[in-house]
């Protein structure tokens, strides 16, 4: 399983909003998630976060094998880190890393933004709309839309 995050953040307000999505091995979207998230002044804070959603929702999902990928180098690294981490948001690492322990095979790498577009349209999404919207396996068609085109991108990279 494929989970993807990314995240639209504004430092003057200090809201953020996280996109995650969920794809089989064909690449079909089986599960999405477009959130508002408040109280956050970072963007690794956020980025971290999205990571922590995309790893619940696999483990929702029952996944036994998990393969996250964020356009964030650092939350990638922090994320991966054995030792702790001391931003002031070091909980949601440590969140990460006990939720990493229920999966079989897991994997947290970075991935160029091109590649995780998709959710990058939700968290935009979430940031305008103000609203929590979750989808497992049918998505609607304009998220399905942007996932094909999202696909095109993945597979000729």
């Amino acid at each position: 399983m494929l989970i993807t995050g990314g995240t639209a953040f504004s430092p003057m307000s200090g809201t953020a909003a996280i996109g995650v999505v969920a794809r089989n091995d064909q690449g079909v979207v089986v599960a999405a998630l477009s959130a508002p998230i408040s109280a956050c002044y970072d963007v690794e804070e956020a980025e971290a976060r999205a990571i922590l959603e995309g790893l619940q929702m696999a483990s929702e999902l029952k996944i036994k094998c998990v393969a996250l990928e964020s356009d964030s180098a650092l939350a990638v690294d922090a994320s991966n880190a054995t030792t702790r981490n001391h931003c002031q948001f070091w909980s949601v690492y440590k969140e990460i890393g006990l939720t990493k322990s229920v999966f079989s095979s897991c994997s947290i790498s970075y991935t160029r933004r091109k590649l995780n577009s998709l959710a990058h349209e939700l968290a935009k999404r979430a940031s305008v709309s103000g609203v929590y919207s979750r989808w497992f396996d049918l998505v609607p068609e304009d998220i399905a839309s942007l996932a094909k085109r999202d696909l095109v991108n993945i597979v000729y990279v």
